[in-house]
Formats: C-alpha cells, structure tokens, sequence
C-alpha cells in the first residue's frame, strides 16, 4: 500500500508573512548606550501609561492632581505618569522658601538642548505656583526623570528667548495658551540646566 504524503498548504499569503516578519523584527530590543532626550522619550512611549487630557481643573483641585501624580510617578519610577498628552515630565524638588522643607511637583517639560524647560502655568490660576517662588529663593533644584536623578540650575527666561520656546510650547500643546488667556500674569518659563550627579 503507497505511503501517503501530507503536503502543508500555506493559507497566510505573502502579506501576512511580510507582516508577521515585520512584527518580529520590531519586538526586538533597542540596542546602543547613552542617554538623551529622543532616546527617554521613545523609552516612555513604550513602557509608560500616558494621560491625555484637554480638561483644565479648577484652581481648588490642581494641588491634589499633583500630588496624586507625583505619588504614582515615584511608586512606579515613571511607569505610570512619566507622560502627559504625549508629553514627557519628570518630578521637580524644590526647597520651600519659607518652610525650609522639600517640595515635590510632577511637571512636564520642553526638551531644550542638554536642559529641560518647564512652565509655571498653574492651569492658568491668578498667581504663580509655589514651586516658582521656591527655586527664585533658591535655584537650586534635583530633578528626577524615570530613573535619572541629578541636580540641577533654575533659570527663569526673558524677552525674545522666553518668546521662541513659548511658541514651541504652544504648537506641542495648545492648551498652554488657554493657560494664558485666564490669567493677567506672564506665564514663566524655567530652564533647568543639569549640574552634577545626585547622590542621596
């Protein structure tokens, strides 16, 4: 009696194969060293859970937003709260002018070269936040992004500098104008320069 032979009908196709190859190849891992802006923010799309959102709180609430965030980002080391609306942010430690004691805000920011620019939007509230008056008094500052903590050089920008990066600002988010509208104040922006290591 003939031995009979099964022959394996291929059903996928030559596209889902092309697109099943193409899966493969980007489960891959990243390979290379260093650290730059481009590189943290691919790593935070991949592995971070986002909030989107085009909802501005009222002013009573914005305190307990941010210490909500700030708790989740430092449980989890940016997995959960290392992006909002697509945008990076890192936690931000202050010395309290007054008190002397550390304030910790979660803040998103504008890549700006080796620094970072944050705004001291405060939802668009009357008044500046106190984490601005914190690093006028002392600008000194340690931020945290993921898992790099370093210290860092506030520096709050002027004239046609402060300009430029307020439209690169609004073109990434809009609502950062909605932000000035509220308000009579000039919103600040607040270059942090990396300083040295942080080793506490």
């Amino acid at each position: 009696m003939p031995m009979r032979r099964s022959i394996r009908v291929d059903t996928h196709g030559p596209r889902r194969r092309a697109a099943r190859s193409r899966l493969r190849r980007d489960r891959r891992p990243a390979t290379g060293g260093g650290y730059d802006h481009r590189r943290a923010r691919a790593r935070g799309g991949r592995m971070s859970q986002s909030f989107v959102c085009d909802w501005t709180p009222p002013d009573w609430l914005i305190p307990w937003i941010s210490r909500t965030h700030v708790v989740l980002y430092k449980l989890t080391t940016g997995k959960i709260g290392s992006h909002v609306d697509g945008m990076p942010c890192i936690l931000l430690r202050t010395i309290g002018r007054r008190s002397g004691k550390p304030h910790t805000v979660c803040l998103s920011y504008l890549p700006d070269g080796d620094s970072m620019v944050v705004v001291g939007s405060f939802g668009g509230g009357e008044y500046n936040p106190a984490w601005y008056h914190n690093l006028q008094a002392n600008p000194e500052v340690i931020v945290r992004d993921r898992e790099r903590v370093f210290w860092a050089t506030a520096e709050t920008l002027a004239g046609e500098e402060r300009e430029s990066l307020w439209e690169t600002r609004i073109a990434s988010a809009p609502r950062y104008a909605r932000y000035q509208e509220r308000t009579d104040r000039e919103i600040p922006l607040v270059r942090l320069s990396y300083s040295r290591p942080y080793t506490g």
